[in-house]
């Protein structure tokens, strides 16, 4: 399923327009950008949390050349899926 048709089964089974559907759409994926850019937490209990985790600094090989290369820290979100959705499965 793609945004297209979210938009149009939210709006069917809710009696809403697909144009308003659309906009609360965007307005949560907007809050779940600002979430992981000022490394917050989000969490919809039983569905999901979603949060922003640091990697640490660490060395690697270049397979290539077997040269070291130092690779910086570096900030990644993370979603964890919560229990109603995984007894769905």
């Amino acid at each position: 399923m793609n945004k297209k048709e979210l938009i149009k089964n939210i709006s069917n089974s809710t009696k809403i327009s697909q144009k308003s559907v659309s906009q609360v759409i965007d307005a949560f994926l907007k809050e779940l950008e600002k979430v992981v850019k000022n490394k917050n937490s989000l969490s919809l209990v039983g569905y999901f949390t979603l949060s922003v985790k640091k990697r640490a600094a660490r060395t690697a090989i270049n397979p290539k050349t077997k040269q070291k290369i130092n690779i910086s820290p570096k900030d990644y979100p993370v979603f964890k899926v919560g229990s109603k959705l995984k007894s769905l499965s």
